[in-house]
């Protein structure tokens, strides 16, 4: 969730509106980073979440909804304003937000490399990944 949000908030850094707008490429971006901040926050604790209600946990999965389920509605005034207002001020809570046991258990995505898929780990193991040749 972090990840994701830094991400978000790094691609808009210093843009104007008028970039994003010309942009299809970075709006899409945008749209994918707020799906996967929004699914990250489907699977924080209830314990967690309950801990922090000035993080609008049923907007930013409700968020996350609308883009994946009715992505032709989608309104570009909305994710800008979410991505450049609302976005920073998860990064603080964010950093500490444990995942419920939901989450599907030891699998996180690490960056790609050449010939691998996902990467597993267990609580108590390092990250590993698994090679696409090995399916």
């Amino acid at each position: 969730m972090l990840d994701m949000a830094g991400k978000a908030v790094s691609k808009t850094r210093g843009l104007t509106r008028d970039a994003y707008d010309a942009d299809e490429t970075l709006r899409f971006a945008l749209i994918h980073l707020v799906q996967v901040i929004g699914e990250a926050a489907r699977h924080v604790s209830t314990q967690f979440a309950d801990g922090h209600p000035e993080i609008p946990w049923a907007d930013i999965i409700g968020m996350r909804h609308k883009v994946v389920h009715d992505y032709l509605g989608v309104d570009e005034d909305i994710v800008w304003q979410v991505v450049i207002h609302d976005v920073p001020k998860t990064g603080g809570v964010a950093r500490a937000a444990p995942l419920s046991r939901a989450w599907p258990v030891g699998i996180r995505c690490l960056p790609r490399q050449a010939g691998t898929t996902l990467a597993r780990v267990s609580s108590s193991s390092t990250p590993t990944t698994t090679s696409s040749s090995s399916k």
